[in-house]
């Protein structure tokens, strides 16, 4: 994962929509982004096939990410950290 720089806000842009869908999407992992692809192939593909059981099990797994990105973007959990160096 890259970290970019800081997004600046518009002036009349509010507080909640500076990231948005994309900035929820770049925080998933590689595991959840690769729920995301199996989900939606998965899904595809019983849809095709006609099987309802695999589109539930595909529509579970491309959503599950989707929710946990979603609710972390909302909880604007924030890591900081500080250097100190003290003398010995």
């Amino acid at each position: 994962m890259s970290t970019g720089a800081v997004r600046q806000a518009r002036p009349g842009q509010p507080e909640g929509e500076r990231g948005g869908l994309r900035t929820a999407l770049a925080g998933l992992t590689t595991r959840g982004r690769s729920f995301l692809a199996a989900g939606v192939a998965a899904a595809v593909c019983a849809y095709v096939l006609g099987q309802s059981d695999l589109l539930r099990v595909g529509l579970l797994l491309a959503v599950l990410p989707l929710v946990c990105a979603t609710v972390l973007y909302r909880t604007r959990y924030r890591v900081a950290g500080s250097r100190r160096l003290s003398p010995a």
